[in-house]
């Protein structure tokens, strides 16, 4: 693939696009207050709200913001543990962390300006299309096919490895 135009990004106080995907990594990082962008991405959902932008959120990234939460609270809580460690020796250890994850599922689900969109059998061919064109993970490549499928040019991320991708904003 030809990479026809660099992706353009923007900073947190830039003016807002009328249409964004966020990804797992903004949501974790608007919802954990030890996240090192919280501040950042919380003023900037702030401002989204603002500005009525519809933000739109798969499936797929709640999964991933929900895993990653899990994993860092175990480990936190375990140390020096690992989650897989943890996990393996008690499958029952992720009950006590599901409200954590119930009350970031309704903080998404209560934004005014959110539409949940879920994740298409189809899309697998072109998912690992994008897999071969960026050399991504399977997820960060779901991500980007939700985003084309759903002609969405804009992403809320601090992933650095979609700056690869051509004709979007960041």
């Amino acid at each position: 693939m030809t990479i026809s135009q660099n992706p353009i990004i923007y900073s947190f106080q830039e003016p807002v696009p009328s249409k964004i995907y966020w990804d797992a990594g903004f949501i974790v990082s608007f919802a954990s207050k030890h996240s090192k962008y919280h501040q950042d991405c919380a003023n900037f959902l702030k401002i989204l709200e603002k500005e009525k932008v519809t933000c739109v959120v798969s499936t797929l990234a709640l999964d991933e913001s929900w895993f990653i939460i899990l994993q860092a609270k175990i480990e936190e809580d375990f140390a020096p543990k690992s989650f897989w460690h943890v996990f393996n020796k008690d499958k029952e250890v992720i009950r006590a962390y599901i409200p954590d994850l119930e009350r970031l599922t309704l903080n998404v689900y209560r934004q005014p300006y959110v539409e949940i969109i879920g994740i298409e059998a189809e899309w697998s061919f072109s998912v690992l299309e994008n897999m071969a064109s960026f050399c991504f993970l399977p997820r960060d490549s779901y991500h980007l096919q939700a985003m084309y499928a759903n002609r969405i040019e804009n992403l809320a991320t601090l992933d650095e490895d979609f700056l690869v991708v051509p004709n979007i904003n960041i």
